[in-house]
Order: structure tokens, then C-alpha cells, then sequence
């Protein structure tokens, strides 16, 4: 019996969910510890033994003990529940799927009980590099690029610590023997998201512009972008507003009518990259090119503008995210006309002409073995040049 530990966002889990799924059909039994959040995702990946859940950030280390060096864990009382069960069972292996590592996959790790643990993480983000290294104390570390795809990262974890590469694209049951029936002109908006949406006035000035083509508009997303939903669907009658009204599963249909989804880096648009025809992704530069688009998968393309703050988890300089707001609605229009008239677009478009460089993980201080890597962006490719000091 094995033990997944990964508990974050639902596009991670989406991006992650064939290499979960191979783990089951190559190893044995496993069981997924996640976040509550992503339980219907977590239920529709094939193979799986059972799932357990967690709140993503509740659960943490007391302050005050840990400055003692005791690492006492609170959280929510179903948290307490996982964590008793954790230290009561045994697996044969654990692997925590992390290259970002919060204090609650920390938390988790330090109660698993396995007689192998593997680790990958390189950036530690709300806890210090001292307190995730004592928390993967005994752990198999693993440790890759700081730059590239989450899900390449996983597949060369995988490697090292298996033996093996799991080769499955992402899936989930719900989305599977779905036959696509795209209609001409139907294009499916993804408005939701939180640290990587697009503004609201440039959702707006895009819908316009749609629907002055001919095209309807079918908008996804959760709860937070309800009010937005409701906005959009009043300037433009042709709307069809399905936000907020709708499971992962639910929207599946829906998805598979539409020619093109455009969105921001969200679940949303991992989910829906399950099953529409093409995707067209407004990317920003706070996790720039670590999950979409995603490899190997011809479908999917992102626009963005480079710029030498890339890779800053969205822990941005500017009174606003720049790397966001300076994507314009007509650049975006262009990108989707093509690709609505059949264009063979590439995966990655560059509003930006000119050659940026930046260095991967500058906030954090963290390099690769050797210093700090140079990343150059030329047009759509993206390129180390070498180390610096």
C-alpha cells in the first residue's frame, strides 16, 4: 500500500492525474491525500484506493513551538482526524509531490508513517528551507530544474525514485469517451481564478468583440466569478452564462460543443483542456511555463507578454500584475480568430518581439546546482543561457 501526498491547487491535481494513476497500476493500492477542495477531481482519478482529505492551509506548525524546535501541527478537526490516521498506518511508500512546498505538505510529511518516503521539493514558500529540510529528514530528495512543466519535474521524480516514467497524459473518468461535437463559432469562456486572472475589463472588451464576430459565448467558472458572469451576460445578449452552475463533471457537455475555450491558468482550464478541442491559455508570468502548456499536448496554446520579472510567484513589483493587465483583449481576439479558422498556431505566442531574460526564482534566492540560471525568451521559445554568478 502507498500513500500520494498532494495537496494543492485543482489544476495541480488535473495536471497530475495520469502520473497518479500510473503510480496505482504500477505499484499497487494507493491512496491520494489532498485537499478537500478537489474531491470531485480526486474521485475521477482511475486506479486510485481511496482518498484522503485535508484543508490546503489551515493545517501549520504552532508558531511558538517551532521556535523551540518542536514541530506540534494544528489545523481543522478533520485535519487532526487525517493526521491521527497517517500515524497510525503504514505504507510501503509515500511520495509527496511538491517542487513548491508549503507548511501544510511539510505537516503532512512529518506524520507519514512509510518504509520509503520520496520528496522533490526546491522551493519552500510559507516555511523556511531549515524547516523543510527537518521535515524531510529520512526522505529520498530529489531535486530538478527549477524551471519547466510541474508535470516533466514529476515524470523525472517518478524516474529516480521508481525506475520508471509514467507516461499518461492527464485524466479523470468524467471526462473520458467523450466524443467532442465542436459548433462553428461556439467559444467557451474560462473567467474564473484567483492569482492568475485576467481583468475583468479585458474579460469584457473580449466578449464584445466575440460576439461582434458571429461567436457565442459560453462562460465557466466557480463561485468568485459569479458576479462577473452575471456582467458579461448583461452587456452581451448572446451570452450563455453557466458560471457557477455547473460540477467539473457537469460542465463536460458543455465543453465538448464548444471549438475554443480561452482562459486563465486555473483548474477550470486544466479540467476543460481535458476535453475541448483546442484551448487557448492567457498566461502570466508568475508561474511562467510550469503548467501549461502541457507536454506533448498539441491543443493547447498560450499568449503572454515576456518580461524580466517572470517567475516571481506572483509576488509582483507593480501596483498591478503587469505581466496580466499588458495581454490586450485585441491580442487575444487575433490569437482566437486564427485558431477558430483553423490555423495551425504554435504553443506559445510572445506579445513581446523583443529577447527577455530572467532569472527563475529571484524572490526566493533559489538557483539551480552551479548559480543561478539565466532564462532567455526569444519570440515563443524559451532557452537557458548559461550560468551567472
Amino acid at each position: 500500500m502507498h500513500l500520494v501526498i498532494k495537496n494543492d491547487g485543482i489544476g495541480d491535481l488535473v495536471l497530475a492525474s495520469g502520473l497518479i494513476s500510473d503510480l496505482a497500476r504500477e505499484m499497487g493500492p494507493v491512496d491520494l491525500l489532498t485537499c478537500e477542495a478537489n474531491r470531485e477531481i480526486a474521485e475521477n482519478i482511475p486506479g486510485l484506493r481511496r482518498c484522503l482529505y485535508v484543508s490546503r492551509d489551515a493545517i501549520h506548525f504552532q508558531r511558538h513551538l517551532l521556535r523551540i524546535g518542536v514541530p506540534w501541527v494544528i489545523g481543522t478537526p478533520q485535519d487532526r482526524r487525517v493526521l491521527r490516521e497517517l500515524q497510525r498506518t503504514r505504507y510501503e511508500s509515500a511520495i509527496c509531490l511538491r517542487r513548491f512546498i508549503r507548511q501544510s505538505s511539510l505537516a503532512l510529511m512529518n506524520a507519514v508513517q512509510a518504509d520509503r518516503r520520496h520528496c522533490a521539493w526546491l522551493f519552500p514558500t510559507n516555511a523556511s528551507s531549515a524547516l523543510a529540510a527537518q521535515c524531510s529528514e529520512g526522505w529520498r530528495h530529489f531535486r530538478g530544474p527549477s524551471t519547466g512543466s510541474e508535470l516533466s519535474y514529476f515524470r523525472a521524480f517518478v524516474q529516480d525514485a521508481m525506475g520508471w516514467t509514467p507516461a499518461s497524459p492527464p485524466r479523470l473518468r468524467c471526462a473520458e469517451g467523450l466524443e467532442p461535437r465542436p459548433q462553428a463559432g461556439r467559444v467557451g469562456l474560462i473567467i474564473s481564478g484567483a492569482s492568475t486572472n485576467w481583468p475583468a475589463d479585458h474579460w469584457e472588451r473580449l466578449t464584445l468583440e466575440l460576439a461582434k464576430d458571429g461567436c457565442r459565448c459560453v462562460l465557466f467558472g466557480g463561485p468568485e466569478a459569479v458576479e462577473l458572469g452575471r456582467r458579461l451576460a448583461a452587456r452581451v445578449s448572446t451570452v450563455e452564462n453557466l458560471v457557477g452552475q455547473r460540477t467539473f463533471a457537469g460542465s463536460v457537455p458543455d465543453l465538448g460543443r464548444v471549438s475554443l475555450v480561452i482562459g486563465n491558468d486555473t483548474g477550470m482550464t486544466h479540467f476543460a483542456a481535458l476535453v475541448a478541442v483546442r484551448t487557448l491559455i492567457v498566461l502570466g508570468g508568475g508561474t511562467f511555463g510550469r503548467f501549461f502548456p502541457w507536454p506533448d499536448d498539441s491543443r493547447q496554446t498560450v499568449v503572454f507578454r515576456a518580461m524580466e520579472c517572470f517567475d516571481c510567484d506572483w509576488q509582483c513589483r507593480y501596483p498591478q500584475r503587469e505581466c496580466m493587465t499588458q495581454v490586450q483583449p485585441d491580442e487575444v481576439l487575433e490569437v482566437a480568430r486564427r485558431l477558430l479558422q483553423g490555423e495551425r498556431v504554435g504553443a506559445w505566442v510572445n506579445l513581446n518581439s523583443g529577447s527577455v531574460s530572467y532569472q527563475p526564482g529571484w524572490r526566493r534566492g533559489m538557483t539551480d546546482a552551479g548559480g543561478a540560471a539565466t532564462v532567455v525568451i526569444r519570440g515563443g521559445t524559451e532557452t537557458r543561457s548559461g550560468q551567472s554568478s
